[in-house]
């Protein structure tokens, strides 16, 4: 009986290991090789929703929601293609709002110019024209 307890205790010590082999073996990184997340310009596409160019902006949006998801997955280089897709497509809604707010500010001002000539000439025989409150030099 002494020789089973004897070759038990001899088993069970040998196979546990000193708590300094224990210390050593947390000290060891196990990283493994983690990539920088690669830029989805979430944000940029966010700001170019505020142009007026709607059918382009939200897919810079998509693009930015879809390169962010790819990079949870693991797909970095779907990521990056991703992201430069989102990149271009929210320059280019952003351009595309300026030109159509620069359109509209050429009408608006060039029209309302017109209008303001039209009240001061006035038509003949009327005092009160639509638009030309507070004229009264009118004959």
């Amino acid at each position: 009986m002494s020789e089973q307890i004897a070759s038990i205790y001899k088993l069970h010590f040998t196979t546990i290991s000193s708590p300094d082999e224990q210390l050593k073996d947390t000290k060891t990184p196990k990283t493994k090789s983690i990539k920088p997340r690669p830029k989805n310009y979430l944000l940029l596409s966010i700001l170019a929703c505020f142009c007026p160019a709607y059918p382009v902006n939200i897919v810079a949006f998509v693009f930015a929601v879809m390169a962010l998801n790819s990079y949870n997955q693991g797909d970095i280089e779907g990521s990056k293609r991703l992201g430069r897709n989102a990149l271009w497509v929210a320059v280019a809604s952003i351009i595309i709002g300026l030109v159509i707010i620069g359109i509209y500010c050429v009408v608006h001002f060039t029209t309302g110019s017109h209008r303001n000539a039209t009240c001061q000439h006035g038509f003949q025989g009327t005092q009160s024209q639509p638009g030309c409150e507070g004229n009264t030099s009118l004959h």
